[in-house]
C-alpha cells in the first residue's frame, strides 16, 4: 500500500475501515480521491494517515465514528467535505486541517461528541454552536482558524471548559457571549488580535489562565459576579486598552503584575 497514490474507493461491503488500515507514516503522499460508499459506519484512528487525497470529502450518512487523525492534515487541499447526518464521534484533530475549499458557515451539532482539535485549522469564516449546547469541553476545538470573522455561542451554553477552544483565530472580531455563560476556560481567546470589544455576560464568575492574552483586546466590561481572574487572562492586550471592573472586590485580590498589561 505505501506505493499506491490512486483513488481509492471504500465499497458497500465494507462497514469499518480499520487503525492505520491505509496509513503510511509521517510523510505526506499526494493521492487521488477518495470514496466512502454508504455502508461504512466506523472510521478508526489513523486510517488515511499522510494520505493526500484530492477532491472533495462525502462522510455519508451511514457514519457514526470519525477516530483520532483519521485524516492528515493538508489533505484535499481546495475541496469541500460533507459530514453525514449519522456522525457523533469526532476524533482529535480527525477534521484538522483538512478541505481547504470549505467557507461560509460551520454549525457544530448538539449530537457531536468531540474530541480535542477536531476542527482546528478550518476555514470557515463563521461557527455556530447549536443551541442546546451547555460545555464546550474540546480543546483547541477550532484554534487556529485564521478565516473565522465571528462566532455565535448558544443562549444555553453555560462553560466553556475546554482551554485554547478559539485560540489564534486571528481573524475574529465577533462573539456574542449569552447571558448563562459562567466560566471561561484558560486560553479561550487568547492571540485572537483582531478580537478588540469584549462585553462579557452579567453570569460570568470565573476567567480562566491566559483567557484574552495577546488578544486585540481594547475594551473589556468585567461584570460584578466575576470572582475570579487567573494570572496573565489579559497580558500583552492593546497599549492603552481599557478595561472596566464593576467589582472592587475581584480587582483588589488581583496580582496586576500577572494578569494585566498596557491597560487603563
Amino acid at each position: 500500500l505505501n506505493s499506491f497514490t490512486g483513488d481509492l474507493v471504500i465499497p458497500d461491503s465494507v462497514i469499518y475501515v480499520g487503525n492505520n488500515a491505509f496509513g503510511i507514516g509521517n510523510t505526506g503522499v499526494p493521492c487521488g480521491t477518495l470514496t466512502l460508499e454508504n455502508s461504512l459506519k466506523y472510521i478508526d484512528a489513523n486510517a488515511f494517515k499522510s494520505r493526500l487525497f484530492t477532491g472533495n470529502l462525502v462522510i455519508p450518512d451511514s457514519v457514526e465514528t470519525v477516530n483520532n487523525w483519521a485524516f492528515t492534515s493538508g489533505a484535499l487541499e481546495g475541496g469541500t467535505w460533507t459530514l453525514g447526518s449519522g456522525l457523533t464521534q469526532i476524533g482529535s484533530a480527525s477534521l484538522s486541517g483538512i478541505c481547504s475549499g470549505n467557507t461560509g458557515t460551520l454549525t457544530i451539532l448538539n449530537k457531536w461528541n468531540m474530541a480535542s482539535s477536531a476542527f482546528r485549522n478550518n476555514t470557515f469564516s463563521k461557527i455556530v454552536f447549536e443551541e442546546g449546547i451547555t460545555d464546550i469541553s474540546a480543546g483547541l476545538l477550532v484554534a487556529s482558524s485564521e478565516n473565522v470573522t465571528e462566532i455565535v455561542l448558544p443562549a444555553t451554553l453555560t462553560t466553556i471548559s475546554g482551554a485554547s477552544v478559539f485560540e489564534g483565530c486571528t481573524a475574529l472580531t465577533t462573539v456574542d457571549f449569552p447571558e448563562g455563560l459562567e466560566m471561561l476556560a484558560d486560553r479561550s481567546f487568547s492571540n485572537d488580535t483582531a478580537l478588540a470589544n469584549v462585553i462579557l455576560p452579567s453570569t460570568l464568575t470565573e476567567i480562566g489562565l491566559s483567557a484574552f492574552e495577546g488578544s486585540g483586546a481594547v475594551g473589556v466590561f468585567i461584570p460584578t459576579r466575576v470572582e475570579h481572574i487567573d494570572s496573565r487572562a489579559f497580558m500583552d492586550i492593546s497599549e492603552g486598552s481599557i478595561i472596566y471592573m464593576q467589582s472592587d472586590d475581584c480587582y483588589e485580590e488581583m496580582n496586576l503584575e500577572q494578569s494585566w498589561s498596557g491597560w487603563n
